[in-house]
C-alpha cells in the first residue's frame, strides 16, 4: 500500500508563520530582507575634460639664436620634466662653425636654459632619452672639430654622444665616424626593459642598430633599410619602421616592418605597396592594447597630390588594415608626422604642410575608441615657422612646442 504523498505548502507552514510573525512583531525585520540584488554599476568612459592652455612664450633663450629648423628634439622623463635640444647660431664669426646645439629644461613650470654643445646640425639630427639612474643622454650628428675648418666639401659627419649629469654635459664622444659629409637621420632614442638604450638612424643611405647597454659599451651593427626609421618599445619587444624602394613590381618607396626580440631582429615585411604612390616619413605609435598605429606620407606620382594615410594593426604587426586618408593636399608636407598616446589611450596626431611660404600649418587629431577626430590647425594666431614638437608627460598632459615668426611657444594640453 503506497504511503500519502505529503502536503507542500503543509511543509513550508512553519517557515511562513515565522516570517509573518517577525514582520508584525520586529517592523525592523523588512530592512533586512532585500528588495532587488544590487550590482555594481559598469565603468563608463573617462571623461575627458582636458583643455589646451593658451600659447606661452619660452623666453629663456634669444630668438635671434635660433635658427630656420630648431627645435631638433623633445623627450620627457619623471613626472613633467621636458628635454629639448634646438639648433641656434654659434656665438662666433667663424663661418665653419655655424651652429650649435642649446639644451632647455621644463619642471612642470618653468623653462631654464641648461647648457650649449658644439656641433654642426645636419636635417634632424637629435635624440634624448633618461636612464633610470637620472641621467640624460644626448645623441646628434655633427661634423669633428678637427674637421671644422676644413672647406664645407671636405667635412666628415660622425654620431656623438654625450651625457647630462644635472650639472654638465660629458665630453662628447663619436660613436660612429661616417667618413664623408652626409646626411643623418635619426627618430627618437627608446629604452628597453633591460636598460639598454636602442638607436635607429640612417647614413649614407643606409639604416644603422646602434645599442649602449647601461655600463656604457656600445654596438653599431647595419640592419636592412634605407629611410626616414620609427622605433617604438611595448612590452620587451622593439618595433620598427622604415621606408625603402621595393623589391618588386615598380612604384616608389614602401613601407617595412620588423620586431626586435631577444636579441634579434625578426625578418623584415612589407606592409605598404602601391605602384601608383611613394611612401615618405612614416610614424609608429603603440597604444596600452598593443595596437600599432602607422600614419605617413604618400606621393601620387610625381605629384602634385599627397595623402596622408593611416593604417592599424591590432596583432602586433602580423596584419595592417587598407590605408585610409586621413587628409591630401597638393602642396608638400613640411616634415614627419608626430604620434603620441597618452594614460587615456587617445593617439594625438600633429602634422604639417607649407601654408602661406614661409609660414606651416600644424594639424591637430586624435583617435579615440577607433575614431578620428576632425582636423583643427593648432593656433592659427601663432603662426609657425616650424612643425611643433609634441610629447606626453608622466601627468598625462600632450605638450607642443613650436617655433613662430617672434617667439618659441609652448602650449599644453591639460
Amino acid at each position: 500500500m503506497k504511503s500519502p504523498r505529503p502536503n507542500p505548502l503543509r511543509l513550508l507552514l512553519p517557515a511562513i508563520c515565522l516570517v509573518v510573525a517577525c514582520l508584525l512583531l520586529f517592523p525592523s525585520c523588512k530592512e533586512s530582507i532585500p528588495t532587488e540584488i544590487d550590482l555594481e554599476p559598469e565603468p563608463g568612459p573617462i571623461e575627458d575634460l582636458r583643455a589646451w592652455s593658451l600659447p606661452q612664450r619660452i623666453e629663456v633663450i634669444s630668438f635671434d639664436m635660433l635658427t630656420t629648423n630648431s627645435p631638433k628634439s623633445i623627450s620627457v622623463s619623471d613626472e613633467q620634466d621636458i628635454h629639448l635640444l634646438l639648433t641656434t647660431a654659434a656665438d662666433t664669426l667663424e663661418v665653419h662653425d655655424l651652429f650649435r646645439m642649446a639644451y632647455l629644461h621644463y619642471d612642470g613650470t618653468t623653462w631654464t636654459h641648461q647648457t650649449d654643445i658644439d656641433g654642426f646640425g645636419i636635417f634632424k639630427p637629435a635624440a634624448s632619452i633618461s636612464t633610470p639612474d637620472g641621467r640624460l643622454h644626448f645623441f646628434w650628428a655633427g661634423v669633428a672639430p678637427e674637421h671644422r675648418q676644413s672647406p664645407a666639401t671636405a667635412r666628415v659627419t660622425d654620431l656623438f654622444h654625450c651625457v647630462w649629469d644635472g650639472i654638465a654635459c660629458s665630453q662628447p664622444v663619436s660613436l660612429f665616424a661616417g667618413g664623408v659629409l652626409q646626411f643623418f637621420y635619426l627618430d627618437q632614442a627608446v629604452l628597453d626593459h633591460t636598460g639598454t638604450i636602442h638607436v635607429v638612424f640612417r647614413y649614407h643611405g643606409r639604416m644603422y642598430h646602434l645599442m649602449m647597454l647601461p655600463g656604457g659599451s656600445t654596438t653599431v651593427t647595419w640592419i636592412e633599410g634605407t629611410a626616414y626609421p620609427s622605433l617604438r618599445r611595448h612590452g620587451e619587444a622593439l618595433y620598427l619602421v622604415w621606408v625603402s624602394f621595393p623589391t618588386s613590381d615598380g612604384g616608389s618607396n614602401d613601407v617595412y616592418y620588423r620586431a626586435y626580440r631577444d636579441g634579434a631582429w625578426t625578418p623584415v615585411r612589407n606592409i605598404f605597396h602601391d605602384v601608383q604612390r611613394s611612401a615618405h616619413v612614416p610614424a609608429l605609435a603603440i597604444d596600452h592594447d598593443g595596437t600599432h598605429h602607422l600614419v605617413f606620407h604618400a606621393e601620387i606620382g610625381n605629384g602634385p597630390q599627397v595623402d596622408l594615410l593611416y593604417m592599424v594593426s591590432h596583432d602586433e604587426g602580423a596584419t595592417w588594415s587598407a590605408p585610409s586618408v586621413l587628409y591630401s593636399t597638393t602642396s608638400f608636407f613640411s616634415d614627419p608626422p608626430v604620434l603620441v598616446v597618452d594614460a587615456y589611450n587617445v593617439v594625438h596626431l600633429r602634422f604639417s604642410h607649407w601654408g602661406s611660404l614661409p609660414l606651416i600649418d600644424n594639424f591637430y587629431m586624435t583617435l579615440r575608441a577607433g575614431e578620428w577626430s576632425e582636423r583643427v590647425v593648432l593656433f592659427p594666431g601663432h603662426p609657425s615657422r616650424t612643425p611643433a614638437f609634441m610629447t606626453v608627460d608622466g601627468s598625462n598632459r600632450v605638450h607642443v612646442i613650436w617655433k613662430s615668426q617672434d617667439a618659441l611657444y609652448h602650449a599644453r594640453f591639460e
